[in-house]
């Protein structure tokens, strides 16, 4: 499963991975998608490197979109991912606005906040949710199946199994916008008029 990892640019190394370790259904996590910022994002790729999980890196594009960079970034991560998982202080407005991007496609999410000691899951919605219980669901067979298998490794399998099916699953994604061509002025249908 695709999910973000996301969280304050102040976060700490120990902060990230206190998130990761209480976050119920990590082990699901296939592939991560995460920024280029500092900070929670930093130390996601660094795990995610250690862990050999897949990347997917989106950067905000500041230099064309100015401060709407980091919005439309978050955007598009919530477009393409099935769940969140947050580092968040309570301060910063761009991982709120992930936060609720990630509520409005109805992602599954946790939100960890490392100043106050509060996690908080979110639950998904739609087809997502079914999604995330057929994993559920697959997972809790094969750990009762195969009594060896831990729990982490039953879910990985059942990842596996699942993520066939997300190649027929896609999630529209209608955040590629283009800068409009330059017309020429001799084209304008205004151009006789007086």
């Amino acid at each position: 499963m695709k999910v973000i990892l996301s969280g304050s640019v102040y976060a700490t190394y120990e902060e990230a991975i206190q998130t990761y370790a209480r976050c119920p259904w990590i082990g699901f996590t296939t592939t991560i998608v995460t920024g280029h910022s500092r900070g929670a994002e930093h130390w996601a790729s660094l795990w995610a490197t250690a862990n050999r999980l897949e990347q997917l890196r989106c950067s905000d594009n500041y230099w064309t979109d100015g401060l709407m960079g980091r919005a439309k970034r978050n955007r598009y991560m919530a477009s393409i991912a099935h769940g969140l998982i947050a580092t968040w202080r309570g301060r910063e407005h761009a991982v709120f606005d992930l936060i609720q991007q990630a509520r409005y496609r109805g992602l599954r999410g946790f939100v960890w906040c490392p100043a106050h000691g509060l996690g908080r899951q979110m639950s998904a919605k739609g087809d997502l949710l079914t999604l995330w219980e057929e994993l559920e669901e697959r997972a809790a067979i094969i750990a009762s199946d195969n009594s060896f298998l831990q729990r982490g490794e039953a879910e990985w399998r059942a990842c596996e199994i699942v993520c066939r099916k997300l190649d027929s699953y896609s999630v529209p994604v209608t955040l590629k916008w283009k800068k409009p061509e330059p017309r020429d002025i001799r084209d304008s249908p205004w151009r006789d008029r007086k």
